[in-house]
């Protein structure tokens, strides 16, 4: 599966260490900090941006996994259509990525995740 990571945190981090790790091909990055966007990219062997208007629109699955207040930010970056996006966010509903694209979901970790711990 091709995915896009859409965040660069903890989260991100473990979630796409687990993905490679388990044969699916991320395929960008994206991040509003595009030092720490840098540095997971380079990790999973990919590329990256800061930029949500470069997102690349080849992945199978786009995973958003950013703070909760930035989720609400997504609707006016990404318009996906029928992509599937899903989102790590525990306390936010899912159908905050209704305008987004028509197949959306939430990932919800139950553990607390941490990217130093592997």
């Amino acid at each position: 599966m091709r995915v896009v990571i859409i965040g660069s945190g903890n989260v991100a981090t473990v979630l796409g260490r687990l993905l490679k790790r388990k044969g699916h091909q991320i395929v960008q990055v994206i991040s509003r900090n595009g030092d720490h966007a840098k540095i997971l990219a380079d990790e999973l062997q990919c590329p990256f941006s800061d930029n949500n208007n470069a997102v690349d629109m080849d992945a199978g699955v786009y995973l958003v996994a950013v703070n909760d207040g930035a989720l609400y930010e997504l609707n006016n970056s990404f318009h996906l259509g029928r992509k599937l996006i899903v989102h790590t966010a525990g306390s936010v509903p899912m159908d905050i990525l209704q305008n987004i694209s028509v197949n959306y979901g939430v990932l919800y970790p139950l553990l607390i995740i941490r990217k130093e711990i592997d």
